[in-house]
């Protein structure tokens, strides 16, 4: 029998004062039976921190989840549908990053585990539109104590 997906939910207070950007989230976010929590946690801190206030602007999780690789973990569109971000969680593969680059002008990718292998995967593919893209990660030990005090419920 198929395993369903887990749902979890955040209440997040959002303050970024460089962007001006104050906000509360409720995110429904569903964790696939084959996502790591640690995966699930990089993709809510990246929803956070690409967050955007400008009217007509929808970011928003991929329709499928992760189960839809020929979508992003996140886009960002604007009212008539455009991409204008692409958002990626983990460690794409350099074709899906130039796939990225040539559907939207703006593309970061969140690493969940071991930037330095996706920074040289990348670097060794020699993309065009590179200038396009933004690498992220987290401290390890900042994603092991989110993953000790995480559950299905959560403030921020």
């Amino acid at each position: 029998m198929a395993q369903t997906a887990t749902m979890h939910r955040f209440e997040i207070q959002l303050a970024d004062c460089d962007r001006d950007v104050h906000d509360n989230l409720e995110l429904r976010v569903a964790r696939h039976p084959s996502e790591t929590l640690r995966y699930l946690l990089v993709r809510v801190l990246a929803r956070c921190l690409e967050h955007s206030v400008t009217p007509g602007e929808q970011l928003d999780f991929s329709p499928g989840g992760v189960s839809s690789p020929e979508y992003p973990a996140l886009a960002l569109s604007d009212p008539t549908g455009a991409m204008l971000r692409w958002i990626d969680v983990g460690e794409p593969a350099p074709d899906r990053v130039h796939k990225a680059t040539a559907a939207a002008p703006d593309v970061a990718i969140y690493a969940h585990r071991r930037p330095v292998i996706l920074l040289d995967a990348l670097r060794a593919a020699d993309l065009r539109r590179a200038e396009r893209v933004r690498v992220h990660a987290f401290d390890d030990t900042f994603l092991d104590a989110l993953h000790e005090v995480t559950g299905r419920r959560d403030t921020w």
